[in-house]
């Protein structure tokens, strides 16, 4: 039944994952696979079709986990900055709360060009040096083993990465070609093995990897939130503006939301307290001589309301 089902689900762990590397190297397209649907738009095109990261999750009934994939913009993307590029990378931290439990770092096999080693570079200085402690290097299109590329010798810079890689711990996947997860052809079907034994090694890694970038986002995001509350007098603004809070640190509401949906609230709550100051100096006119006041000061604001000229033109009439 729906409830029984319900708890099911809430069994399942989920295994936060981080897809990075260079635009066009089948990031989106291994995403696409461990979530078994095309949720990521993926191309073999050198130029990025990922221009802003995105999120999806699926459940894995076999493994009993649900995936939580983030699949991420290209380090080196065209018409970016690395400060742009860093920036839309922390916003993703809100995703990541319960930590990552893998860093899917997407390789070309076969080739090792200096934007490679520039990736790599910037893997380490966004993440942190722990980062290959949670990493699972995956090399597209080669027909080589693990084992092999670990043995042979590569490149100076490919060298000096699989050191870091051998002393943290890291681990080397290799595929003949990332196939889209639509595609039905003989070299698909085998590669679901290789995406069976990486879903294996993910579920396999103990611990989980939370990056300084990550926590200092999530606590400015926090400030943020709390700043938004300091100027709202109104106790039902406050509880939409403490709603929206919410959304945005757990993910639900995108920061550029959040900032049109602060401003609203900030707005009404403002023309709230303007209408109740003037509700309050109306009142304390009224009350301001007594019973004779009252009712002068009444009569003063009905005739002044419907002549235009104010509560202080029916006072001067009825003097």
């Amino acid at each position: 039944d729906v409830q029984s089902a319900s708890v099911r689900v809430m069994a399942f762990q989920t295994k936060t994952v981080i897809l990075v590397g260079e635009k066009g190297d089948g990031k989106s397209q291994l995403g696409n696979l461990l979530l078994g649907r095309s949720a990521f738009v993926s191309s073999d095109a050198a130029q990025s079709v990922t221009d802003r990261c995105s999120v999806a999750e699926s459940t894995d009934q076999e493994l009993g986990v649900q995936f939580r994939v983030i699949d991420t913009i290209g380090l080196a993307d065209n018409g970016k900055t690395v400060e742009d590029v860093y920036a839309i990378l922390s916003g993703f931290a809100v995703f990541a709360q319960g930590g990552i439990a893998a860093v899917l770092v997407v390789l070309p096999g076969g080739r090792f060009p200096q934007a490679v080693a520039d990736t790599l570079v910037a893997i380490e200085a966004f993440f942190g040096p722990d980062v290959w402690k949670h990493a699972i290097v995956v090399f597209n299109k080669t027909g080589k083993t693990p084992d092999e590329i670990w043995a042979e010798r590569g490149p100076p810079d490919l060298e000096h990465a699989k050191r870091k890689w051998r002393q943290a711990g890291a681990e080397i996947c290799t595929m003949r070609r990332i196939p889209k997860a639509d595609d039905g052809s003989l070299l698909a079907h085998r590669v679901q093995a290789h995406v069976a034994a990486l879903k294996a090694a993910i579920v396999a890694r103990r611990g989980t990897y939370d990056p300084q970038v990550f926590q200092e986002h999530r606590r400015h995001l926090e400030r943020e939130a709390q700043a938004a509350l300091q100027p709202l007098r109104s106790a039902h603004w406050r509880r939409d503006m403490e709603r929206a809070n919410q959304k945005l640190l757990v993910g639900q509401l995108d920061r550029t939301r959040w900032q049109a949906e602060r401003q609203r609230i900030l707005k009404s709550d403002k023309n709230e307290q303007t209408k109740r100051q003037a509700i309050a100096v109306t009142v304390g006119a009224c009350a301001g001589g007594g019973v004779g006041g009252m009712a002068v000061g009444a009569v003063g604001a009905v005739a002044g309301a419907m002549t235009g000229g104010g509560a202080g033109y029916a006072w001067d009439a009825w003097q």
